[in-house]
């Protein structure tokens, strides 16, 4: 500002090459320059809009992408824990499984194989080096080999469905599965990749164990007692995925599909353990134990399937909104 010179005069100064343009124009090239005024910002917002609406497209049929994965991994998991309790009962005398375990093999071949296709036909989550590490581990559950330890083979496959957890929540991070930002999808979400697979491995390793130490003749008060213990690991994943559902149900979102079942099939089987193994010494029927820990199971699955159905029907709605 100059000396003496007013706010008024200043913009009297800055507005007069303006108003020196304007005044050249004619009526109808002033119009539309001022409709070009109000329409470039009224553009730029649009587009941004629309490219927001491409970007959250994307990320739910990313999610959709996710929720595929997560459910066929889960399904390997669950039955790479029953060929490890079926494994388990052969070698401790149980010959009568073989056949069972022959079926569990051919079923996880074919598990196995849809996997890899969902895995390499999205390279865009990122799973393809740590599925071809996995895989070969996983594929050596889908014969028998003879002369295997009842302890080293047991082991084998729990390390293997501790690395099925690691790349479902892997793929929850890359899918975007664990991000999403409306409660309810969260905390579906969160029991999917999260609660699931932990829950069904509590309650499949008391089943393998158990079962097989019922099988056998020279079991130890010492193995009792510690497949006893395992009845508590299986109320604490319980109590977590009660609380989670808990939290889904508090969204006001309707109650979730079969988890009654759940809750009552794994508290039945966790009655079982202490009846089986809390009095120092092993007791019961093998094939009944390892029918009342496949029944939890089962209700399991059937509840992350529900589960995996309402992911998809919300992701598909955001998807086509």
């Amino acid at each position: 500002m100059l000396p003496g010179e007013t706010k008024s005069g200043l913009m009297d100064t800055l507005m007069q090459p303006g108003v020196a343009l304007m005044r050249r124009f004619t009526m109808p090239v002033k119009l539309v320059a001022l409709g070009l005024l109000l329409l470039i910002p009224t553009a730029v917002t649009t587009f941004q809009l629309f490219e927001n609406r491409i970007a959250d497209t994307r990320l739910a049929y990313r999610k959709l992408d996710g929720v595929r994965v997560v459910a066929e991994a889960s399904q390997v998991a669950s039955l790479v824990q029953l060929h490890r309790g079926q494994n388990n009962l052969v070698l401790s005398g149980k010959a009568n499984v073989e056949a069972a375990r022959s079926e569990t093999e051919g079923k996880l071949a074919q598990a196995l194989g849809k996997l890899t296709t969902e895995i390499s036909n999205l390279p865009e989550l990122q799973l393809e080096a740590r599925w071809k590490e996995l895989r070969p581990q996983l594929e050596a559950f889908t014969r028998s080999e003879a002369g295997q330890s009842r302890e080293a083979a047991f082991a084998a496959h729990t390390a293997a469905v501790e690395k099925i957890r690691q790349l479902i929540l892997f793929t929850g991070e890359t899918s975007g599965l664990l991000l999403d930002p409306e409660a309810a999808s969260y905390f579906l979400m969160a029991v999917q990749v999260e609660h699931l697979v932990p829950l069904a491995e509590s309650v499949g390793l008391a089943r393998g164990a158990g079962a097989a130490l019922l099988a056998r003749t020279d079991a130890s008060a010492a193995e009792a007692a510690a497949t006893a213990v395992r009845a508590e690991w299986i109320k604490v994943q319980l109590e977590r995925l009660s609380e989670m559902v808990a939290a889904y149900e508090r969204t006001g979102s309707p109650k979730m599909k079969a988890w009654d079942e759940v809750r009552d099939a794994c508290a039945a089987f966790v009655r079982n353990i202490e009846e089986s193994f809390g009095g120092g010494s092993p007791k019961g029927n093998p094939d009944e134990f390892f029918a009342a820990g496949s029944k939890a199971i089962d209700a399991i699955s059937k509840f992350r399937i529900g589960v995996a159905d309402q992911l998809q029907l919300e992701q598909i709605g955001r998807a086509h909104v």
